[in-house]
């Protein structure tokens, strides 16, 4: 068995009906995003529009998977590419028709439900017109004057940097947002559990100690630790992933030393350095080092009472 944990790679057959659900909502979002591109004032707020987008279509992608409890990243990217297929399929059909909707107040669907048909109709559009002679500018939008709109290669750059940003940032995004491992026992993703108690931020050296001792149940050690410093910028956090209703037996411990760092504006930034990460040890276990780390955070409690009296 394991010490760490590993993904199973599985994934539920209900993963099915999850993703095709999803994708109603991209398809509805894409609609509204090539509205938005087109009538956005200017177009240094299309950046906003996008990375809403993202977010919006990475965190769709990221519960479907969770509700189907898709263990295995590599259909993960594919449930991705296909999404980011119907986005692009459809967002460019729906700007054609928002760009020539004759009548229509803000986008011809008739035009739109026609063209969803013959795609060959919607490159031509965009080969014959839209790319040629460009329908917005940088400072004045879908309201160029003739002469001034953003076209030809430089407006094909665009829309590719646009397109990779929301593919790349769909993918680093669906990682985040999808982190959590799962309790196969349970059939359950895990929680994380964050100790309100933190030890001394660990020097470098001990990190092979503090890795042999856990992985060998050696629980003593961590026994002769301090406590951090109350308000400190720099520790050493104990948490970990467990069951939600805690029927697993087992979590999934992970050890960081955390340091918080102050730039001249008084920006606050945190670096983190994993001395241990997801490593499988029974609850009892862990219940034991939260109750080490809060036994050492009492001592130093006393010992500052001390020193001022």
């Amino acid at each position: 068995m394991d010490m760490y944990y590993r993904s199973s790679g599985k994934v539920h057959a209900s993963y099915a009906v999850f993703f095709i659900a999803g994708l109603i909502p991209v398809v509805l979002l894409s609609v509204l995003y090539a509205i938005a591109m087109y009538y956005m004032p200017t177009v240094y707020l299309c950046f906003a529009v996008t990375g809403a987008f993202t977010v919006a279509a990475a965190y769709t992608a990221a519960k479907t998977a969770e509700w189907g409890k898709v263990r295995n990243a590599f259909v993960g990217v594919v449930a991705l590419l296909i999404y980011f297929a119907a986005f692009t399929y459809v967002h460019l059909t729906a700007y054609v028709a928002v760009v020539f909707r004759d009548e229509a107040a803000v986008i011809d669907l008739e035009w739109f439900w026609l063209l969803l048909r013959n795609p060959s109709v919607t490159l031509e559009g965009f080969t014959d017109w839209i790319v040629p002679y460009g329908v917005w500018s940088f400072t004045g939008g879908s309201s160029s004057s003739e002469g001034t709109a953003v076209s030809g290669t430089l407006l094909v750059v665009i829309w590719l940097i646009e397109h990779c940003i929301v593919l790349g940032g769909s993918i680093v995004l669906f990682n985040v947002f999808l982190r959590k491992p799962f309790f196969e026992d349970t059939g359950r993703w895990g929680t994380e559990r964050t100790c309100a108690s933190v030890w001394e931020h660990r020097p470098e050296a001990e990190f092979g100690k503090i890795r042999e001792a856990l992985e060998g149940g050696r629980l003593d050690y961590f026994g002769a630790l301090k406590a951090a410093d109350s308000g400190g910028d720099r520790f050493c956090r104990l948490s970990c992933w467990a069951d939600p209703f805690n029927e697993s037996r087992h979590v999934y411990l992970t050890l960081t030393n955390i340091t918080v760092t102050t730039d001249k504006k008084g920006n606050a930034k945190t670096s983190e350095d994993e001395i241990v990460r997801d490593l499988i040890i029974s609850e009892a276990s862990y219940r034991q080092l939260e109750q080490m780390a809060e036994e050492a955070g009492k001592t130093e409690a006393v010992e500052d009472v001390a020193e001022v009296e």
